[in-house]
């Protein structure tokens, strides 16, 4: 059968795909660069051809097709670039155990985006994984990542570290400075906010969005080159650490901090429950814990499986609404709020299908906040 192909078009405010005439695929230029590409770590054209595999054989039809229908054709073209079977079966009696006690029985990843070095196991009911070594079965633990300035600018291989973090900071300030709205909005937190703690503050994005706030704040980072570009780029003294090490480094904090947050940290720790038992120390009696982390039951994880952007080699512990939840209340703090979002499929799917994701948790990105 012979397929007709659409015809591509470029704008100043964006990028669409036609089909006589009529539109079947849109984004803008940021989330096209910025989303789309840089997410799934491919170039235009290869994400070009995704997209033209997934609409081509309906053409203008394609807007007519049901949600269900529209993801199985996206997974049908990952498919054809990402081939992915599992062939085996993990050793889960000694890949360890989650942070409740809980054992692995279920494998969520043979590989990470083709490198089969490692797998992703966890536990179904929890909604909890973790990244093991293939070869050994065990874990992998934090200190298996170096936090260097090529982490930070051009990590040595692909899924891992923050590519271009450095160089991108016009939009990843605007993204700070949203999170930060957000978490004002949503934390219940008595305005003024005075106080925040940023656990994992790398080059001080967030931090920045803080100061503009004229809100006083303090960073904690493991990172020395981190620190350093900090200080460079936005005058900033950092903490230089680890979470375990606050409480002797910071003692005139304890009690003191109305807001901390952890910005894609938690899924780079080995221990989850020591991280909050130690910051809610520094909570006031009102104040709050905020967690950006991925979500282990997104429907990107359905469409993409081993290739799922969120599966890292720096992403030793992946996190679900439900797993998250069970996690500060084992700590014993409470969900104030919680929200998954989802962008990357937009033009294939529409809002609509990224409002539904949210309203079932299943975006890609989980936002929640706690408090004591």
């Amino acid at each position: 059968m012979l397929v007709k192909q659409g015809v591509w078009h470029e704008t100043s405010a964006g990028i669409y795909y036609t089909h006589n005439e009529t539109v079947v695929f849109y984004d803008d230029w940021d989330h096209w660069h910025n989303g789309f590409c840089r997410l799934l770590e491919i170039h235009e054209t290869t994400a070009r051809t995704v997209i033209e595999s997934c609409v081509d054989a309906h053409g203008e039809k394609f807007n007519t097709l049901n949600t269900s229908d529209k993801i199985n054709l996206i997974k049908e073209a990952f498919r054809l670039k990402y081939p992915t079977e599992y062939n085996k079966t993990p050793n889960f009696s000694v890949s360890g155990m989650a942070f409740d006690g809980t054992m692995a029985d279920t494998l969520y990843a043979e590989s990470i985006s083709g490198n089969e070095s490692y797998n992703i196991v966890g536990n179904a009911e929890l909604q909890f994984a973790w990244l093991i070594d293939a070869s050994t079965q065990k874990q992998v633990l934090a200190d298996s990542v170096e936090y260097d300035k090529l982490y930070f600018q051009d990590p040595p291989e692909s899924h891992l570290g923050m590519r271009n973090y450095v160089a991108d900071q016009e939009w990843r300030l605007e993204k700070a400075r949203r999170q930060l709205r957000i978490v004002l909005t949503k934390s219940n937190l008595k305005p003024p906010v005075k106080t925040a703690l940023d656990v994992g503050s790398a080059v001080g994005y967030f931090r920045k969005a803080l100061d503009e706030s004229e809100i006083e704040h303090y960073g904690l980072e493991q990172s020395t080159d981190a620190v350093e570009i900090c200080a460079e780029k936005f005058g900033f003294s950092s903490l230089l650490g680890e979470i375990e090490d606050l409480p002797a480094m910071a003692p005139e904090l304890l009690g003191k901090i109305e807001l901390i947050t952890l910005w894609d940290v938690i899924e780079h720790l080995d221990d989850g429950l020591l991280t909050l038992n130690i910051l809610k120390q520094f909570l006031t009696a009102n104040g709050v814990i905020a967690i950006r982390t991925p979500n282990l039951v997104s429907l990107e994880y359905e469409i993409l499986g081993d290739y799922y952007y969120s599966f890292k080699l720096d992403h030793i512990k992946y996190y679900s609404p439900r797993s998250l939840d069970e996690l500060a209340q084992l700590c014993g703090l409470k969900r104030v709020y919680l929200e998954t979002t989802s962008h990357i499929f937009k033009g294939l799917l529409g809002v609509d299908c990224m409002h539904q994701c949210t309203l079932n948790n299943t975006g890609a990105d989980i936002i929640a906040i706690y408090s004591r």
